[in-house]
């Protein structure tokens, strides 16, 4: 299921400044919904469309872009905190019911895919597929009973096919194809209608193009028992007034972070709550309104209720922050990174990349979440932008011709074989010109004859080649469309052989694959 969240707008001009004087919301943190009440917290909220207690300013890490920062004017005395704080990670939800169906929504935003149409797909499997959530499965793979209700798709239904383990597989385990409906994963993931521009961003992976730039540097993973695994996502590129967190960076090398991550149920105290009464606090007007309006309680549970949703949050670790210092959080030893951060290692890149030159001009004037960006086409970087406005609206634009090649290099392609021709020439079932002729490491013949030749029928032909670290996010073995031989992805696995699909018993377990 898909969620977007809106910022609450008050119905009049005393309603709005109701909201305001509840930016601060006293609450208590619980591992689970029956835990008993423990300290007292401030839940920072939006109000009236921003957010008052913090601001979105040039962040003082050093290519970080913008940060988050506490309030210049606030009500809350940062530098002399009487309770924690916490911030809500808020965006663009998505619920999944199993891990291995979040893992692939995951690869969509990173632009691990290849687009392929049913008719495509025939010509190497030959058997119809049907539509099971958001997956396209073989007809044959389901259940007695439901093969005879099963409609096949139609040859032109677009299919985004995706390399994954299958649950649970080691690390030495072969990747499977997985076939994604294109329109059900857009929607699920809010890639449709205003936002479909960014779509077209992942879509060039599988040309070389922008393969650095993706939308899954801001996205929080959790698992509610309510719902099942839930994806957040607080990209500035959905411009969405509730993402801020998404916003906050990790701190400087060799500095400790000045925020830490949470998990849990917020629960807003009433003033006759015994907590409240001991620490002589009283709830600010309206923020009862303003808890309601912005949070949304556990999946069963009433409205009106006073306990949220399970959340990540970030949680203050300091009783005294500077106005000027940017407050920063750790993202975690499995977050893949390019660069230092406080006591994590970067993982350096394999191919260079110019630096986003955003003009001085344009970071000054920046109010969040209008932030200027790769990803934000009224505001494009100076040098190397994405997007061009159109009559029609944002239009994509090529890559710069050296990062191209830069990548291509990297990943061992002829950089003298033109990019379009390999796209759009290239037949379905056979394999890039640079790497039909590499030798396999495992049996030393040609790759195109390894398939009969690997007595184990793996090929890890160029496997030290295969992955390409993305900026900010996690990386993965970027590997091959079966098939359509995509130059971004995994190279192709060839224990069925050049050009056959492995799909094997991927699909059999389909119920515990869907996605509301």
């Amino acid at each position: 299921r898909a969620r977007q969240r809106r910022a609450p707008k008050g119905a009049n001009q005393d309603a709005e400044q109701t909201l305001a004087a509840a930016m601060r919301v006293y609450v208590t943190l619980h591992r689970h919904p029956e835990a008993p009440a423990g300290r007292i917290y401030s839940l920072l909220l939006p109000a009236r469309g921003s957010w008052e207690e913090v601001d979105v300013r040039a962040s003082s890490v050093d290519g970080a872009g913008f940060g988050v920062f506490p309030a210049k004017k606030t009500k809350l005395d940062w530098e002399h905190l009487e309770h924690p704080v916490l911030i809500p990670y808020l965006g663009a939800e998505t619920v999944a019911k199993d891990e291995h169906s979040m893992k692939l929504l995951v690869s969509v935003l990173r632009g691990d895919f290849e687009c392929v149409s049913m008719r495509d797909l025939s010509e190497v499997v030959n058997e119809p597929f049907t539509q099971d959530g958001f997956c396209a499965v073989p007809i044959s793979t389901l259940p007695e009973r439901l093969r005879r209700q099963a409609k096949p798709l139609a040859a032109g239904t677009e299919l985004l096919q995706v390399q994954l383990k299958r649950h649970g597989d080691g690390a030495e385990a072969p990747e499977h194809a997985y076939y994604l409906i294109a329109s059900e994963t857009r929607s699920l993931l809010h890639l449709t209608g205003k936002n479909a521009h960014l779509f077209e961003v992942l879509r060039a992976h599988s040309r070389f193009h922008h393969a650095d730039r993706h939308l899954a540097t801001h996205v929080a993973q959790l698992w509610r028992k309510e719902e099942g695994f839930v994806l957040v996502n607080a990209h500035p590129a959905f411009k969405d007034t509730l993402a801020l967190a998404g916003i906050m960076n990790e701190p400087p090398p060799r500095e400790a972070p000045s925020m830490k991550m949470l998990l849990g149920y917020t629960r807003f105290l009433p003033d006759d709550h015994e907590l409240m009464r001991k620490h002589g606090l009283r709830q600010a007007d309206g923020a009862a309104s303003a808890w309601k309006k912005c949070v949304v309680p556990p999946v069963g549970y009433e409205h009106d209720s006073n306990l949220s949703e399970r959340m990540s949050l970030y949680g203050s670790t300091r009783k005294s922050y500077s106005k000027r210092t940017e407050l920063t959080a750790d993202y975690g030893i499995g977050y893949a990174r390019d660069y230092h951060a406080g006591k994590r290692q970067g993982r350096r890149r394999m191919y260079p990349l110019p630096a986003e030159n955003i003009p001085a001009e344009a970071r000054i004037r920046a109010k969040f979440p209008e932030l200027p960006g790769w990803f934000n086409p009224q505001n494009q970087p100076a040098s190397r932008a994405a997007f061009k406005m159109t009559e029609r609206g944002p239009q994509l634009v090529d890559d710069l011709p050296e990062v191209v090649s830069a990548l291509r290099k990297s990943l061992g392609y002829d950089d003298e074989i033109k990019v379009e021709s390999l796209v759009n020439s290239t037949p379905l079932t056979t394999q890039p010109l640079s790497v039909a002729n590499e030798a396999c490491t495992r049996c030393a013949v040609k790759r195109k004859e390894c398939a009969k030749a690997c007595a184990d029928l793996v090929c890890t032909c160029a496997e030290t080649k295969l992955n390409v670290v993305k900026t900010g996010a996690s990386t993965s073995k970027i590997g091959a469309k079966l098939g359509a031989n995509s130059p971004t992805k995994r190279l192709q696995l060839c224990e069925h052989g050049p050009g056959q699909p492995a799909l094997d018993n991927a699909f059999k377990k389909v119920k515990k694959q869907r996605v509301s």
